[in-house]
């Protein structure tokens, strides 16, 4: 996935069902970076589950990352997120 380089700052939400390959160090740390500045995040049915060991993405989904923690909490949750 090094290819996919969206340039997320040009939008003011992202709408995602995505659930394939991991994104790249550099596409996840954009994407956060967007987040914290006030990006829209709406996570949507699949997408929930498309990132697990992205701890990050896990926390503005709504799911806690962690052996004791439930598995999901949410199935979709919009808005954005200002404390990582």
């Amino acid at each position: 996935m090094t290819a996919f380089q969206p340039q997320f700052k040009d939008y003011d939400v992202v709408v995602s069902n995505y659930n394939g390959e991991p994104w790249s160090a550099a596409t996840n740390t954009a994407f956060v970076e967007y987040v914290k500045g006030g990006g829209g995040f709406a996570c949507v049915h699949a997408a929930d589950n498309s990132f697990p060991a992205w701890p990050e993405y896990n926390q503005m989904i709504g799911v806690e990352v962690g052996a004791d923690a439930p598995k999901k909490m949410a199935h979709m949750c919009v808005g954005a997120m200002t404390s990582l």
